[in-house]
């Protein structure tokens, strides 16, 4: 069986007060932005 985690919380909110979740968010914010981008190019050499 899993041994339970101990340092889950406080990997989740360091002292900061960023999340690991906020900065996930950001980086898939900026590839969907990223993304769009390439296909906006691709649609305009067309």
């Amino acid at each position: 069986m899993l041994a339970p985690r101990r340092s889950s919380a406080g990997a989740a909110s360091p002292r900061n007060g960023v999340s690991v979740l906020d900065i996930v968010y950001l980086l898939v914010v900026a590839a969907a932005f990223a993304v769009v981008a390439l296909v906006a190019t691709g649609v305009e050499k067309l």
